[in-house]
């Protein structure tokens, strides 16, 4: 409402002047005849005021189509940003799951390692040496390192 105080202030101003001028004209001139002679005086500035309203209309919409295009162009980098945004975040998630392959492959690494240096077999009941386990295991790390490059 604080954005409009200035336009009801004027709005209530032209209203009394409105009033203030009728009250005028009514005891100035006595008989209607000569209060529509007093007004017909101002047909030709009516025109121009009305000239001048259709005038700004016609600016208020040029100015508005501007707007409008200006919003168009303005989506359209939103919609070029949001696409670079959706890829970027598409990429990033191929990282991501290409980073968990290498970290499993790594993690099986070092299990299998830590059972070869201490001598044991490994788990699940199988009697076969964690060194073999250990060459598969860096094989598959290098390919997944040879992909991710």
């Amino acid at each position: 409402m604080r954005n409009y105080k200035g336009l009801f202030f004027l709005f209530a101003a032209v209203v009394l002047i409105q009033v203030v001028l009728g009250c005028v004209i009514s005891m100035q001139f006595s008989s209607w005849p000569e209060r529509g002679t007093f007004g017909d005086m101002f047909g030709a500035v009516n025109t121009l005021f009305s000239g001048l309203a259709f005038a700004g209309v016609i600016y208020a919409i040029f100015l508005q189509s501007k707007e409008l295009e200006l919003q168009r162009q303005e989506l359209e980098l939103t919609r070029n940003e949001l696409s670079k945004s959706a890829s970027a975040q598409a990429e990033q998630a191929r990282l991501m799951l290409h980073t968990a392959k290498i970290n499993a492959v790594s993690s099986k690494l070092d299990t299998y390692t830590t059972l070869m240096v201490n001598k044991r077999s490994v788990p699940g009941g199988e009697e076969v040496v964690a060194r073999n386990h250990v060459g598969e295991t860096l094989k598959q790390l290098e390919a997944l390192l040879d992909e991710f490059a």
